[in-house]
């Protein structure tokens, strides 16, 4: 789990270093949102994703633990 965790931690950096590059290219490249809307989205979509591998890996362990 430490590795994706670190993999979802980096992702964060490089979505909230966007913040401070703001603008209406920024907006354009968003699909028009702005960038805290789009910094909500991400980590909404990262977190989500640390929740689906994290119960992969109980299930994984799981059925370790049955056999």
């Amino acid at each position: 789990m430490g590795k994706a965790r670190r993999e979802l931690s980096e992702k964060f950096d490089i979505v909230e270093a966007g913040a401070y590059r703001g603008g209406l290219n920024s907006y354009r490249e968003h699909d028009f949102t702005s960038i805290v809307e789009y910094m909500a989205i991400k980590r909404q979509d990262a977190q989500e994703e640390y929740e689906r591998h994290l119960r992969e890996v109980e299930e994984m362990h799981r059925a370790r633990q049955s056999i």
